[in-house]
């Protein structure tokens, strides 16, 4: 027994100094003694791909994205968000009723595109609460039927016009901020919402200001749309209602009765729900044959097709070591005129998040089994699930060992096609360290929202499968 699993190791490193065509090259059986002997064969079988636009995403997060971008190469996107609040600063003693303003603070970090295109946002009062689904709709049909149905375009709010630089900031200090410090879009609110919530807090127990359910049959809260301006997104990290008012106070320094400013705040937080939006039209990228493409965050992944029923033909019950499956991407030189200056970055590059301890990479799943991954937040296992990222050197992604899951299909009769998709995500994880590493382990992934996009090479796509198996003399 000893003897074969050497044999069978010697064979199986020898097998990749060994060219390979479409047919089963068995390698080394007429060297191996009397009796049991091991088949070892590499081959290739073509894979077919397509591209296709998911109707929607699971994305359960406080961060989404607003305004309207244009890309050369990938087409139009636009995204917006409807979100509800959650009472985070309360009321002092308001004097006498006085109340100054009441203001939607849109914070950002970062963005994309133009920063100095002129934009406008417009501010809407939700006419119900938000369902508690976390489902970002990609298709335009059925985001633009989502959001109709929660509201009114005559419960506008409010509207702003806004660039996403900073015009009163210099050069310079702009650059020193980066990624450090927020930046704000202020949208007016009427005061009449401001009084409301203040009446609302003079009752007992602060009436419906005292939880987030009660407070979302209140007030049910905000559509946060683009109306005006096509040239950048902002990524937006934190949206705030901010009532400011003039209080009464004692000086602590002279013990005189004084005013001074206050506010109270209601701001979105994990406790609550906030949908995110995208649309995006896409129909030359899903029409095109010879290429494929990932867009995020608009649902644009490919699907690939393994044919199991020929490769189940062909190999019969073999026992797959390994299946690699390799695909070629597009250099952005490729795609784009040189004079574009936004090119979207490439998804799954393994960059670590600047405000979380996560990083993209590129997922490979069965079609099927895509909502329950990221509703359970699942990881690679390596038997269903399989993680790579991208390699600049190749311009390529490539999944070196796939043989779980191709396995499991050829041992289920029932499958003839085992289909799977490309999707973006942003994995989180946790670090450990000893003296001599430092290690990450994932524990969580969720769909990757930041806008991106790569064009992948439909061409000669094929899986490289090298397998085993003992036979009887």
């Amino acid at each position: 027994m000893r003897t074969k699993i050497v044999l069978f190791s010697l064979l199986c490193s020898f097998v990749y100094f060994i060219g390979c065509d479409d047919s089963l090259d068995q390698i080394g059986t007429g060297i191996q003694p009397d009796g049991d002997q091991i088949a070892v064969f590499d081959t290739v079988f073509k894979v077919t791909g397509r591209t296709i636009k998911l109707d929607s995403i699971y994305a359960k997060s406080g961060v989404g994205f607003l305004g309207k971008f244009y890309d050369p190469a990938y087409g139009e996107l636009k995204a917006d968000y409807a979100c509800q609040f959650y009472y985070t600063n309360p009321f002092d003693s308001v004097h006498k009723n006085q109340i100054d303003s009441i203001r939607l603070q849109i914070l950002y970090q970062s963005y994309i595109g133009d920063s100095l295109a002129p934009m406008e946002v417009s501010v809407y009062k939700l006419n119900k609460p938000l369902s508690k689904h976390y489902y970002t709709f990609t298709h335009p049909d059925k985001a633009n039927n989502f959001i109709s149905e929660y509201y009114n375009k005559n419960d506008l709010l409010g509207k702003q016009v806004y660039s996403a630089r900073d015009l009163n900031i210099s050069d310079s200090l702009n650059l020193a901020n980066l990624g450090t410090q927020y930046k704000s879009v202020s949208v007016t609110l009427p005061l009449e919402l401001a009084e409301d919530f203040y009446t609302e807090y003079s009752k007992p127990g602060h009436g419906a200001l005292a939880s987030p359910q009660t407070l979302s049959e209140f007030f049910p809260g905000v559509y946060v749309t683009s109306s005006f301006g096509n040239g950048n997104l902002l990524k937006v990290e934190k949206t705030g209602i901010y009532v400011y008012y003039t209080r009464d106070a004692v000086s602590p320094y002279t013990g005189v009765d004084t005013l001074r400013s206050a506010y109270a705040s209601f701001e979105v937080a994990k406790d609550v729900i906030q949908l995110n939006s995208y649309r995006s039209d896409d129909t030359s990228l899903l029409s095109a044959t010879d290429k494929m493409y990932i867009k995020t965050p608009a649902g644009v992944c490919p699907e690939l097709t393994i044919p199991i029923q020929e490769i189940r033909d062909k190999a019969g019950k073999w026992n797959f070591s390994s299946v690699k499956l390799s695909i070629n991407a597009y250099p952005k030189e490729d795609i784009y005129d040189k004079k574009w200056q936004y090119a979207l970055d490439f998804p799954g590059t393994n960059a670590l998040s600047s405000l979380s301890s996560s990083r993209s990479k590129l997922l490979l799943i069965e079609k099927d089994s895509v909502p329950a991954f990221f509703q359970e937040q699942k990881t690679a296992d390596n038997q269903d699930y399989y993680f790579t990222v991208f390699n600049s050197s190749t311009s390529t992604y490539t999944f070196n060992n796939i043989a779980n899951l191709v396995q499991k299909a050829i041992n289920n009769e029932a499958v003839d096609e085992l289909h799977l998709v490309l999707v973006p995500v942003q994995v989180a994880f946790s670090q450990s360290s000893s003296y001599y590493t430092t290690s990450e382990l994932d524990y969580a992934s969720s769909h990757y929202l930041y806008p991106s996009a790569v064009t992948l090479n439909n061409q000669d796509l094929q899986i490289e499968i090298l397998a085993a198996a003992i036979k009887n003399k």
